[in-house]
């Protein structure tokens, strides 16, 4: 197993009142070197101890029990409560059809027309859930990713909610919400 990379253990820390498993994961999936897809199980197991060491905020044992209870074989997405198992002793919070089809893509239409395909946002996909996949599927770093993102919006390929808003929907231009739509939901 690789060194602990010390910014992981620190955003966790700062983040670590309000911490969840699954969000554990993402900042481990994204910020860990690996040499495939997902990362160790036994990775995570190490950055929750560490954590759990650091901060008296977590506890690394409910980490790892909360997200025992989330896994999953499936190949197909479930839901964005789920962690797949990849093989090889390795976890994701993204299916091993995604890290298949995805793996080393950076263009963030491919990333929305699979959640599209998979009907895993009623409208859109927050874009802090599309960069966070891009990362962790596609190895893009998030600067990059929101880059590309932008680059889109720019052609007119995506639109966006209000930008300035967290959680913003992001949508492939042709399956945006027609206004009247989207003030009825």
């Amino acid at each position: 197993m690789a060194d602990l990379r010390r910014e992981v253990v620190d955003e966790a820390g700062s983040r670590s009142k309000y911490l969840t498993a699954t969000e554990f994961l993402t900042l481990v999936e994204r910020g860990h070197p690996t040499d495939g897809p997902g990362v160790e199980r036994e990775t995570f197991d190490a950055y929750t101890e560490r954590l759990g060491e650091e901060s008296p905020a977590v506890d690394g044992e409910s980490f790892q029990t909360s997200l025992d209870d989330r896994v999953s074989d499936s190949e197909e997405w479930v839901d964005d409560e789920t962690v797949y198992r990849l093989g090889d002793g390795r976890v994701s919070l993204y299916p091993a059809s995604w890290h298949e089809q995805l793996g080393g893509v950076s263009d963030p239409k491919a990333y929305l027309e699979t959640f599209s395909e998979t009907g895993a946002f009623e409208r859109g996909v927050p874009e802090s859930t599309l960069l966070e996949a891009m990362a962790a599927v596609g190895g893009v770093d998030r600067e990059t990713a929101k880059g590309n993102l932008e680059a889109l919006r720019e052609r007119d390929e995506i639109v966006e909610d209000a930008d300035q808003h967290p959680e913003a929907n992001v949508y492939l231009a042709e399956e945006r919400p027609d206004i009247d739509e989207a003030k009825d939901v």
